[in-house]
């Protein structure tokens, strides 16, 4: 794709082994975008800023709570398999050795406040004028254009404003934010996506483009698209917490209670999610506890299942508080009943099916060491996901900006450090 491209026998080809990506991301949305095509085997070029380089190598987890700019385990996660150059964009020198990065790379991600890369003389506009053929993909909180442009936002405000808080808690309690990052994440993934699409128009005789994602418009289709059931029905859904309402209430009773048991419950090493909509699985279910005479039960038919939902709640939990969540795991396999485990990160870390289909990885590092990592969201049969570990800190500035792009030592000392 990219004559930029060097061959390099030396590392694995993924999918995406002849596309080059210049990556402006900081913080989660943008990397997260690149880290995709960068598992799928594209050459990312991860520009950071001289000295501190991006936000998270200050943010933690950190070993041994001890901050690091090369220990950073949300860094390294979100960097896997990239090369890191620094520059100064707010130097002329620096500025001008991202055009020639971008002149001849396929891709070019950015996150920053729609203001920023014009400001900076690295709007779409002129980009375009030095590689027409570049996909840009601009990630920002409301978008590149409308009233809310140029505000700042957070994870927290843009879940209120996309109606995704509206219907997370309990009824009779304020609404709850999604806990971590979620709209980042969306983001990223959404953005790479729509990344690879213009990738493949282009290849197809289209041109380059500019990509605008905004994360409050990923907030408004978060949880589906509920503006659809206020649109068809005048139904504005509400928090419901553990109690789950039908979407489609009746003219009497606008919070019909839907089917149960829906519900989290204990063992005696943590929780189990029941989730037994369908009328045979609740029969199974009560086979399974040894009272099939439950099922017939007129207190817990389909409907009035959830008006007795606590009466439910203590026959499972009376069940289920002898039993392991492995054990009513293993038995609700046997009878086909949809029963999960509620992993914490320990027993996620080590669950069998996430060891037997390889999803974590572990790299190392020369500051950090050996660790683990989250890996594929997907596998291809022939094009494996690549693992390369996260790069330090301007780590590949003599590769990229000398060997590469031509520049002397002197200049690169310049594109660092002068303004």
């Amino acid at each position: 794709m990219s004559s930029m491209k060097t061959d390099d026998n030396t590392r694995q080809k993924g999918a995406l082994f002849d596309l080059t990506v210049v990556d402006l991301g900081h913080y989660i949305a943008g990397p997260y975008c690149a880290s995709l095509l960068a598992g799928l085997g594209a050459e990312v070029i991860k520009v950071e800023r001289p000295g501190d380089g991006d936000g998270t190598r200050q943010m933690g987890p950190f070993p041994d709570d001890k901050p690091h700019p090369e220990k950073s385990g949300l860094f390294h996660y979100l960097n896997l398999g990239k090369k890191s150059v620094t520059l100064n964009l707010k130097s002329v020198y620096g500025r001008e050795a991202l055009k020639k990065l971008a002149a001849e790379a396929d891709v070019l991600i950015e996150n920053y406040e729609p203001r920023v890369m014009p400001s900076l003389g690295l709007g779409y506009d002129l980009l375009k004028e030095i590689n027409p053929a570049l996909v840009m993909t601009s990630i920002s909180n409301f978008g590149q254009t409308g009233p809310y442009r140029d505000f700042k936002g957070f994870e927290i405000t843009l879940s209120a404003l996309g109606g995704v808080q509206a219907e997370i808690g309990e009824p009779d309690r304020e609404p709850l934010k999604l806990g971590g990052h979620q709209l980042q994440y969306k983001a990223g993934l959404a953005a790479a996506i729509v990344t690879m699409s213009a990738v493949c128009s282009l290849n197809m005789g289209g041109s380059g483009q500019h990509i605008d994602v905004a994360i409050s418009e990923i907030a408004a289709t978060m949880k589906g698209c509920p503006t659809i059931n206020y649109q068809f029905s005048g139904y504005n859904r509400v928090r419901n917490g553990m109690r789950p309402m039908s979407d489609t209430p009746q003219k009497d009773n606008p919070r019909t209670p839907d089917v149960y048991p829906i519900a989290i419950l204990p063992c005696t090493d943590g929780n189990v999610c029941v989730d037994t909509e369908q009328e045979s699985q609740f029969r199974a279910l009560c086979e399974m506890m040894g009272k099939p005479e439950l099922a017939d039960d007129p207190r817990f038919n389909r409907v009035q299942r959830a008006v007795n939902a606590d009466e439910v709640d203590a026959i499972l939990t009376d069940y289920l508080q002898t039993k392991t969540q492995r054990e009513v795991f293993a038995e609700a396999t046997d009878w086909r009943v949809p029963i999960g485990i509620l992993n914490d990160m320990d027993k996620l870390l080590h669950d069998p099916q996430h060891r037997e289909r390889g999803f974590f990885m572990e790299k190392d590092h020369p500051v950090l060491g050996k660790m683990e990592y989250p890996g594929h969201i997907f596998i291809m049969s022939k094009t494996p996901w690549r693992v390369d570990r996260a790069p330090m800190l301007g780590e590949h500035n003599h590769e990229i900006l000398i060997g590469r792009l031509g520049y002397s030592e002197e200049q690169v000392t310049m594109m660092i450090g002068a303004t």
